[in-house]
């Protein structure tokens, strides 16, 4: 009996030591351990913290975020072995972006939660402005909103869908937008991407509705308070109907 009372106490004093070695593992330790430099673009500078709760500075192909902060809790991750479901904080914040995600990791599927957020979505594009001329001379605010997304990790769809993004002070391919709003939702497999804008004599509104795997369907309709002023990327991207009214139906992919 006494070899079982001391093989017990010798394990719990093992399990206490792991645990608070493990507790306190520094993060610049767990990302010597991953060859970063492998990822072409990638940066990753200025580790601070622990694996649970830390935060490092990330650059990608010039899209820097100064923080990106993690919050990951001991307990919840314990729990979350027995449920199959591990919840994980993780801030970025760069000068004014600033943008809250909070992850929950089950064996098939990953679910994300946006609260708020703001980004500069010229900033983001930067990487991609060679590869797509669209995205040249792109500027503007996205403001998210009780975003929320799941999706199964073989799946590049999402299996449910919902919140609100507004791009404020918009600029792409020479049209001015002071706000567009858009509201994300799921109807069975599709989504739907419900779209309204206003500027100084025009209203935009419409859908956009997308399928599995790059299919998109778009409905929008213009319109005017003064007869024949349309902006003028309207004139070339939309049928004019009536004096005051241009419409736009596309189908392809992306």
């Amino acid at each position: 009996m006494k070899i079982i009372r001391w093989f017990l106490f010798g394990l719990m004093l093992f399990l206490v030591f792991s645990a608070g070695f493990v507790s306190q593992l520094p993060t610049s330790f767990v990302l010597k351990q991953f060859d970063i430099e492998a990822l072409p673009g990638l940066v990753v500078e200025q580790p601070k913290g622990t694996i649970w709760s830390g935060q490092v500075s990330v650059n990608y192909q010039g899209v820097k975020f100064d923080q990106l902060a993690w919050q990951l809790n001991v307990q919840d991750l314990l729990f979350g072995v027995v449920k199959q479901s591990i919840p994980l904080s993780i801030h970025l914040r760069h000068q004014h972006d600033q943008l809250d995600i909070n992850l929950v990791a089950s064996p098939k599927t990953l679910s994300v939660s946006v609260p708020q957020g703001q980004m500069d979505i010229g900033r983001l594009a930067q990487p991609f402005v060679q590869q797509q001329f669209m995205l040249r001379g792109l500027e503007g605010q996205l403001h998210f909103r009780d975003v929320q997304l799941s999706t199964s990790y073989n799946a590049f769809w999402p299996s449910a869908l919902s919140g609100r993004i507004a791009l404020i002070d918009l600029a792409m391919m020479g049209a001015q937008v002071q706000q567009l709003n858009i509201e994300a939702l799921m109807q069975e497999q599709f989504v739907v991407l419900n779209i309204d804008a206003e500027q100084d004599g025009w209203n935009l509104n419409g859908t956009s509705q997308l399928s599995p795997p790059n299919q998109f369907n778009n409905n929008f309709v213009l319109t005017t308070q003064q007869p024949n002023q349309f902006p003028d990327w309207a004139l070339m991207t939309m049928q004019q109907t009536s004096p005051t009214e241009a419409r736009a139906r596309m189908r392809g992919q992306w």
